[in-house]
């Protein structure tokens, strides 16, 4: 009781600190803690927001709402940015970019503020000197930075500073004079915020409110217990305490020590940027850390400048200098304006320039110290379980009051009914401090800080890891969204592709020929005009963005994309037999490639005079570009409409061969044309490549793994559409049932046609950046999916900055594309990108087990001491054992389960969508099962224990304290095991190849045995025997029955209710795998399906999945099954039987779908007596049936007149007396649509769908508000009038609406008439006539299926053939 005196002034400050929070908390509990859906409310109207790009004001909102029920704010929110912080570093940003703007557009002598007054004369330093330099690094850094002119040409231009800083132009720097020009000139680095060391982290850990109290507390322990009990006795409680502490700080300051090294090991490879310089006389890559001033640096489209500098030569360089100054408007660079600075970007165009200054000597050096301090934002699931943390925080100290007030209202009362009246005495101060040591004790395990760091834990081990797997990951929002992407719309180049480009064909001159090397170089030399080939080499080599340089080794290499490779690599192998002078030849004018103009021009002049301009591009652009064509002997003829489609033919066949095609054309440029433009037209074709780009290896099966895990796969490519439309298929993107369209087919489509256009699309060729930003734009906004698009130009920016999550390729891809991108994969291989997805639904689901298992363990701890000191007066368990039950529950606990790596079964259930609840049904299920169990287990023996277990003597209640710890902490113990699956039944599966979870579960163990035998005297327990020891593990393991028998009953219960099922249809061939079908039915709430005739696999796959399972019989079947009972008996033996027993759960059999009236129906009756005969025999209490549809009704309106035909009216009255007599239900198949489409006039359309408000049709008292309930009663009607009152149910086997196909089949009458009928099923109704009767209802059907009749037929699907939604229906 001495560690206590203090905890009545600390806690009494905390709890006044608390007291406005305390009075909404109470209301919070009252009104949002009522039940799951509550609390997920509640959590979304203040804990939510958006994974990228979030508001400020939501940001806010959530940090408002967590008040200050904190234990220690500073680790808690130590990944969190400061706001406040992040605006005034935005303020100090603006006000940079604003002086830099002055200083690079006003053109006066304001400009001179950047070198604070006039300029300086700058002397030139005698350690410059000796270096071999000739200009002070001063002035030469503020030449570029203020945009000098005057400056520069009094140093004799570009090469007069060149000369000054000892550098070749064309040669470049020397390696050897590197740490010379470092040590003058300076690093290419910048000021960054100095790493957090170890002790950084203890002091965080310390800064826990509840560890303080207990230091203080454990210190006046120390002092009053050495003074009362003597030493060393008295000492014993306080030092326990601070061991404890101590062990708690060491733990949490590894652990989050390891994770600060993990992100910063992340920042690292973020920062490797390199760039393509010239140094010791040839071309390399090197980092943009390395560069020094004297540099030459080789500038294209999409790079980021890596220092100041000169311009030295180039092509249309346009420079975007947004980042710098804030102006949008890019500006040209060139010999009249040569300055660049580092940090602005290359729009377009392409230069080489010189360096003269880098590192904390540029304007970005000193804007980028600034931008350091910003800090990452928060990650949806981090704010989500803030939430959650923030709420059991607040129950947690609403407990923890109403406990003191009950224990101080009770030892009130009992004073004033006492025989001493209201007199105090000293030990009533004493037991006041107990009351407040109970409220200390319930505030230490009611705050649940672990929560939110756990999802810091979970994302910095799957971003090692993905680091490992060729992704790295940006933003540690998107490895979180990435789980729930549900799309990835990705590039063809590259990515689905080895991107290693060879050219496979060539048309030229009349002649198509495979190329084979040398070997075709010299057919080709045969058999056309050397001309024509001089021309075709002039062009590849001088209309290209690439080089052919030579290596230190000697050997040519070459430098650029892919695609120009190819063609150089061709022309080499040919100018060994043509000698093309294009050596010789001089650029006037370089237009780069890009991906709108989708071509590359230049304009030169030629060894003996005269200009000519060469295009090359994309094969339909550049051959609209052409009127004449070269023949075989270097002439031109025309173009003419025959030969215009031939050459298209040859085009479209090089596509329909997955080549990438490619056409080459010039124009000779008469003498006085104007020579400021390269002509857009009369343009003479020369040739047709087609370059081959094979299919990565292992992308075929990824796309296949993402369609089993519901992401459907879109390929948005360039290429021509044939081209795509072969790489799409060997892919397995493009289906029989699906889209390729071309961009500009797609941008010219109304936003009403996109509509129904967008989810058809597979394959999207010839698009521009814009298509791909509207794609992606619209399958957010139209159909709420959460996109994934890859990218590698600058152009893609704004679709990558669009979706969810950007992907760049880390080889292909741009400076500028990777500063948009979310995740970098640095391999450019689609597989990366399946690792991030998985990694992603890992992240998702470690998390979700870490939370069931530590709100079980709050829960249980949080009970047991409330009802404990409610009813005993003292809390069971300790202070020194709830800080290592803390450690379990939140460091352990976290590092156990939010560090387990995916296993293949998370890639076979779709994602988890924008909207669903976070903390699911069956969490819910697991933590109140297992909450219960151990509350009734520690409470029985909290309160009968001595008696139970004969625990007598003076120790017992030591004793029994220890025993009730040991088992609290090994119930622990086997949930955390229970937490590794939270639906499978087996979590055994698997465990030992997680060493991580095995090694920190062995830990927990030996540990807790360390503390219960050999630290009694600091943990205040005993050595326990070895039946108790035993006898707790026992009770512990039985939390993983109780977790099995949750699970088994749950799936029993589903079953058995009324509910809403689907209908499998397998009549397409193009569906996915059965195991995923099961999967995306139990990820959406399905409970029940049908399948219309036996099929193994599939019945395999629904073993142990707790889905209940109508099973039919083939039609065709039914005369056997009707005339042969042994035929009977072996259907049972082989399709129910062996199922059956493996935990398939039958609804019932049913002998054949819609027979009645017709040929077969005589034998429906007999086949179903002989089909129950045998499942009685193999002892399978299985109900047998027929579907009938209202087809058999001769008389359906009103409801009340139902009858069946004359036809069906005798075999339906003999089936029904069958199905009464043995308590069977009847399938009824119920289609409003039908009724609906063939007579529009006369049925109201809000009445089919089932969304009138009113009864739109009377009869008689009963009102009917929609034509199912109608339907449906006028089959009661009829079944009535031939005896079918004793018949119990009826089961709606069939009932849908077609999203396209025919008349009002649209998406969204689908999606309002499912909807709907999954609410009235979900809400219990029955029908007006039957209205306590609850329809058992299935939907029909699960997918669209191609190998039925067109129409409506193949548009009856929930899903798309890839598992990805046609619409939402909320299950």
């Amino acid at each position: 009781m001495n560690t206590s005196r203090l905890v009545v002034f600390v806690m009494t400050v905390v709890t006044l600190r608390e007291e406005d929070d305390l009075s909404c908390l109470l209301d919070t509990v009252g009104r949002n803690q009522g039940d799951g859906e509550s609390m997920e409310r509640f959590l979304k109207k203040n804990f939510e927001v958006a994974a990228k790009n979030p508001e400020e004001e939501a940001q806010r909102r959530w940090r408002r709402a967590v008040g200050a029920v904190v234990k220690n704010r500073r680790r808690r929110f130590r990944m969190v940015p400061d706001l406040d912080k992040r605006s005034e570093v935005e303020t100090k940003k603006r006000k940079i970019q604003e002086k830099i703007r002055v200083a690079l557009y006003v053109q006066k002598a304001a400009l001179q503020f950047i070198d604070a007054g006039a300029k300086a004369e700058h002397q030139l330093s005698e350690e410059v000197r000796k270096a071999g330099y000739f200009i002070n690094p001063d002035e030469l850094a503020s030449i570029a930075r203020g945009h000098d002119k005057k400056r520069l040409w009094n140093h004799g231009g570009v090469n007069g500073v060149a000369r000054e800083v000892s550098v070749s132009l064309d040669y470049g720097i020397k390696t050897s004079d590197l740490s010379i020009r470092q040590d003058i000139y300076g690093i290419n680095q910048y000021v960054e915020k100095p790493p957090r060391s170890f002790w950084m982290f203890v002091w965080d850990a310390l800064h826990d409110l509840t560890l303080i109290i207990l230091m203080i507390c454990a210190l006046i322990s120390i002092v009053v217990g050495i003074a009362t009990e003597g030493w060393p006795k008295g000492m014993y409680d306080g030092l326990g305490i601070i061991l404890s502490i101590f062990l708690v700080v060491v733990v949490t300051s590894i652990s989050d020590y390891k994770q600060s090294l993990q992100f910063r090991d992340l920042e690292k490879e973020k920062k490797k940027i390199f760039i393509q310089i010239t140094r010791d006389g040839y071309r390399q890559k090197v980092s943009i850390y390395d560069i020094v001033v004297g540099d030459i640096v080789h500038l294209s489209i999409g790079d980021r400048v890596p220092a100041d500098g000169l311009y030295v030569s180039g092509y249309a360089l346009l420079i975007d200098e947004s980042s710098l100054s804030g102006e949008c408007e890019p500006v040209y660079v060139s010999h009249e304006k040569p300055f660049l600075l580092a940090g602005t970007k290359v729009q377009d165009g392409s230069a080489r320039m010189l360096v003269t200054s880098v590192g904390m000597k540029t304007e970005w050096g000193k804007l980028m110290e600034t931008l350091s301090q910003g800090g990452e934002d928060e990650t949806p699931l981090q704010v989500k379980l803030n939430g959650v943390a923030t709420i059991i925080g607040k129950i947690g100290l609403a407990f923890a009051t109403l406990t003191f007030f009950i224990l101080l209202v009770r030892f009130i009362s009992e004073k004033l009914l006492s025989h001493t009246g209201f007199k105090w005495f000293p030990n009533d101060a004493l037991t006041i401090v107990n009351y407040f040591a109970v409220f200390v004790t319930i505030i230490v395990v009611a705050v649940p800080e672990g929560l939110p760091l756990a999802v810091t834990l979970s994302l910095a081990f799957a971003m090692k890891k993905l680091m490992d797997e060729k992704a790295l990951v940006r933003h540690l929002s998107a490895c979180e969204t990435m789980g729930s992407a549900n799309c990835i719309c990705t590039d063809k180049t590259g990515t689905l592709t080895t991107n290693h480009m060879i050219v496979d064909k060539i048309w030229i001159c009349e002649v198509s020929k495979s190329f084979r090397g040398s070997e075709t170089a010299a057919y080709l030399k045969s058999v056309i005009s050397e001309n024509v080939l001089v021309v075709l080499l002039q062009c590849i080599f001088l209309n290209s963005g690439s080089e052919v340089v030579r290596g230190k080794d000697g050997k040519n290499t070459i430098l650029g994309t892919p695609t120009e490779t190819a063609l150089l690599e061709f022309g080499l192998e040919l100018e060994g037999h043509v000698d093309s002078q294009h050596q010789d030849c001089k650029k006037l004018k370089v237009e780069p490639f890009n991906s709108v103009k989708k071509k590359m021009s230049v304009l030169i002049t030629l060894p003996g005079g005269g200009t000519r301009a060469f295009c090359k591009g994309a094969s339909e652009l550049i051959l609209q570009t052409c009127d004449q064509i070269i023949d075989s002997d270097g002439n031109t003829i025309f173009l003419s409409k025959k030969k215009r489609e031939d050459m298209m033919n040859v085009i479209n066949s090089f596509a329909c061969e997955a080549l990438r095609t490619l056409c080459l054309a010039f124009k000779d440029i008469s003498e006085d044309a104007d020579l400021e433009e390269i002509p857009a037209s009369g343009y003479t074709l020369i040739a047709v490549f087609g370059i081959k780009d094979p299919v990565r290896p292992g992308v075929k099966e990824a796309v296949q793994t993402c369609k089993a895990a519901g992401i459907k796969v879109r390929m948005v490519t360039g290429d021509n559409i044939n081209t795509a439309k072969a790489i799409a298929k060997e892919c397995g993107i493009l289906t029989e049932d699906g889209l390729a369209i071309e961009g500009s087919e797609f941008r010219s489509r109304s936003p009403e046609e996109m509509n129904d256009l967008i989810p058809k699309i597979q394959v999207m060729a010839r698009s521009l950046p814009l298509d791909k930003h509207t794609l992606v734009a619209n399958l957010r906004k139209m159909f709420n999916e959460v996109v994934a698009v890859t990218g590698d130009g600058t152009n893609d920016a704004p679709a990558l900055h669009e979706a969810d999550i950007g992907l760049v390729m880390g080889i292909a891809g741009t400076e500028v594309a990777k500063e948009s991108a979310d995740v970098i994969v640095l391999d450019d291989n689609f597989t990366s990108i399946i690792n991030v997805a998985k990694w992603g639904r890992a992240v998702y689901i470690n998390i979700q087990k870490f939370v069931q298992f530590q709100l079980t363990v709050n829960v249980v701890a949080l009970m047991l001491n409330f009802a404990s000191a409610c009813i005993t007066g003292n809390a069971p368990l300790t202070a020194v054992q709830l800080l290592w039950v803390n450690m379990i529950m939140d460091t352990l606990g976290a590092l156990a389960l939010a560090t387990e790596p995916p296993n293949d079964n998370m890639m076979e259930r779709p994602p988890v969508g924008r909207n669903e609840s976070f903390i699911t049904k069956i969490m819910w299920r697991n933590i109140i099962g297992q909450s219960i169990y151990q509350l009734i287990v520690l409470g029985v023996l909290m309160f009968v224990g001595k008696k139970l277990l004969r625990i007598e003597g003076p120790d017992s209640d030591t004793i029994l304290n220890t025993f009730i710890f040991n088992t609290f902490v090994f119930c622990q113990v086997f949930n955390e095991i229970n937490s590794l699956e939270m639906e499978r039944i087996n979590v055994f599966r698997g465990i030992l190849s997680n060493w991580i979870f095995v090694t920190i579960l062995a830990s927990t163990v030996a540990f807790q045995v360390i503390i219960v035998e050999f630290l009694g005297t600091f943990a205040s327990t005993v050595p326990l025997g070895w039946q108790l020891w035993l006898l707790s593990l026992l009770i512990g393991s039985i939390s993983l029955i109780v977790a099995m028998a949750s699970e088994s009953f749950v799936a029993a219960t589903a079953a058995a209710s009324s509910g809403i099922g689907v209908n499998w249809g397998m009549n397409g061939d193009n569906l996915p795998p059965e195991g995923v079908v099961v999967s995306l039915c139990r990820s959406r709430r399905i409970d029940k399906v049908r399948l219309f005739h036996p099929e193994e696999a599939a019945l395999r796959a629904l073993r142990g999945s707790g889905i209940a399972v109508i099973l039919g019989t083939f039609n065709q079947d039914l005369p056997r099954l009707a005339s042969d009972p042994p035929f009977a008996a072996q259907w049972v033996k082989t399709n129910v039987k062996p199922h059956a027993d493996k935990d398939v759960r039958f609804r019932c059999i049913c002998a054949g779908n819609e027979i009645i009236p017709g040929g077969l129906a005589e034998y429906v009756l007999p086949a179903m007596r002989n089909l129950d005969r045998a499942l009685r025999a193999a002892a399978l209490a299985i109900p047998v049936t027929t579907a009938v549809h209202m087809a058999t009704l001769g008389v359906s309106y009103p409801p009340s007149q139902g009858a069946f035909s004359d036809a069906a009216r005798p075999v339906m009255a003999s089936v029904v007396g069958f199905l009464a007599a043995n308590n069977y239900p009847l399938l009824v198949n119920v289609y409003p649509y039908f009724a609906y489409a063939d007579n529009p006039r006369d049925i109201r359309l809000d009445y089919a769908l089932g969304t009138s408000d009113v009864a739109v049709v009377q009869d008689g008292s009963l009102g009917y508000a929609n034509l199912l309930d109608a339907m449906v009663d006028a089959m009661y009607s009829a079944l009535e009038k031939v005896g079918g009152r004793g018949l119990q149910e009826v089961i709606i086997s069939e009932t849908g609406w077609p999203s396209d196909g025919g008349f009002a089949a649209t998406r969204e009458n689908a999606r309002t008439y499912n909807n709907k009928v999954v609410g009235r099923v979900r809400a219990n109704r029955g029908t007006p006539k039957r209205p306590s009767s609850p329809l058992e209802t299935y939907i029909f059907a699960l997918f669209n299926e191609n190998k039925k009749p067109a129409g409506v037929e193949q548009n009856f699907g929930l899903f798309y053939p890839d598992a990805t939604e046609v619409y939402h229906v909320d299950f």
